[in-house]
C-alpha cells in the first residue's frame, strides 16, 4: 500500500543512526528500537497522507510538575515553579481529545515532566485511554533514574503492544540513584529502554545541556529572530500540550505558564476553551497548523538564547 500510493519503496529510515548514537541499549533492544522507527516513519507519512498531510511527528504532554531533582539550568523551569503539582486529568484529556478531533496523527507521544515516574496514576490512565487510539504511533518518557516504576505501570506499558512504549534514561551518575534498579525492572517486563551516555556531570567527559538563558527579553533585529527559529529543532520536535493549551515548544511554554514573558495569544492555543471545543475540524486543523508551523517566529523566541547554542554543565544541582 506504501508503494501504491508512492510514499515509500521500502522500510527505509535515515535517521538510525541518530536515535542509536549517545544510548546504552541493554542486549537485543537497540535492534527492537531501530526497526520500529524504520517502521514508523514509513506509518507516519502514510498516515499523513490519508489525513491530508496533518500530523505531527512529536508531541510532549506535560504530566506533572513535580521532580526528584533540582537542575540548575532545567529548560522546564521545574524547579522554580510555585506549589508543583501533577496535571489535571480531565484536562490533559479534553485537550488531547480536542487535537485529535482535528484529524491529527501524532507519531510520537511523550509524557513529560518534572519526573513522570511521580505521577504514575495518569501514565497509567492515559494509556488505557489512548492505547488502541489509531490516531497514535507509539508512546514513550523520559526519566531521570530515580523512581523504579510500579508493576502496574509496567503492565499498562506493555498493555499498547509490543515495543510500542519506550522509556529513555538520562544518567545522572550519583543523582541517578534507581537508574539500575529501573532498567532491570523495564529489561524483565521486556519493555525497551536506552541510557543516555556520559551524563554523570561528575565524570570528566560528561556531555552538556544548551542553554535557553535567563526568560529576558533577548535584544536582537528581526532577522536574527528569524534565523535562530528557522535553525531551533525545538520548535520542530518540542511541540507540547501544557494546562490545556497547544504550544509550538516546551521552553515558550514554561515561561507563558509561570507569567515570565507577556501573555500573547499567538503563543499557543487553549485546546480546552469553549472556542476551540466549538470549532468545526477543518477550522481547528487550521489553528494547530497556523500555530506549529508558522513562517514567521512566535513571540515567545524572543525570551530565549537556545539558538546562540551556548554549553551549559548537565544536572547541576541547586
Amino acid at each position: 500500500m506504501l508503494r501504491k500510493n508512492q510514499i515509500a519503496d521500502e522500510r527505509i529510515f535515515t535517521g538510525i543512526d541518530l536515535y542509536r548514537k549517545g544510548f546504552v541499549a541493554p542486549t537485543g533492544i537497540e535492534m527492537y528500537f531501530s526497526e520500529y522507527y524504520q517502521y514508523e516513519a514509513s506509518l507516519t507519512k502514510f498516515n499523513a497522507y490519508l489525513s491530508n498531510g496533518w500530523h505531527i511527528p512529536h508531541l510532549d504532554l506535560f504530566i506533572t510538575e513535580k521532580c526528584t531533582l533540582k537542575c540548575k539550568d532545567c529548560c522546564s523551569l521545574v524547579p522554580y515553579m510555585k506549589n508543583p503539582t501533577h496535571c489535571n486529568a480531565e484536562e490533559v484529556f479534553t485537550a488531547f481529545d480536542n487535537l485529535l478531533r482535528s484529524g491529527a496523527y501524532v507519531s510520537l507521544v511523550n509524557l513529560i515532566g518534572g519526573e513522570p515516574f511521580l505521577n504514575q496514576k495518569f501514565m497509567r490512565e492515559f494509556l488505557e485511554r489512548y492505547k488502541d487510539n489509531p490516531s497514535i504511533g507509539a508512546f514513550y518518557t523520559i526519566s531521570n533514574g530515580t523512581v523504579v516504576p510500579e508493576q502496574v505501570t509496567l503492565d499498562a506499558m506493555k498493555s499498547v503492544g509490543k515495543k510500542r512504549f519506550y522509556v529513555f534514561f538520562s544518567n545522572y551518575g550519583v543523582l541517578s540513584t534507581k537508574l539500575n534498579e529501573a532498567v532491570k525492572a523495564l529489561v524483565d517486563n521486556d519493555i525497551v529502554c536506552m541510557i543516555y551516555q556520559n551524563e554523570d556531570p561528575s565524570a570528566p567527559n560528561y556531555t552538556t545541556w544548551l542553554s535557553y538563558g535567563e526568560p529576558v527579553l533577548q535584544k536582537k533585529s528581526d532577522e536574527e529572530y528569524q534565523a535562530m527559529f528557522e535553525d531551533c529543532q525545538d520548535v520542530h520536535w518540542c511541540q507540547i500540550i501544557l494546562h490545556g493549551k497547544l504550544y509550538i515548544c516546551g521552553r515558550i511554554a514554561y515561561m507563558n505558564d509561570m507569567g515570565l514573558i507577556p501573555e500573547e495569544s499567538k503563543n499557543y492555543l487553549d485546546l480546552t476553551s469553549k472556542e476551540a471545543l466549538n470549532m468545526a475540524k477543518d477550522e481547528l486543523k487550521k489553528e494547530c497548523c497556523n500555530l506549529l508551523y508558522p513562517k514567521h517566529y512566535p513571540p515567545g523566541c524572543k525570551y530565549c538564547k537556545r539558538g546562540e547554542y551556548i554549553e551549559i554543565q548537565r544536572a547541576e544541582q541547586l
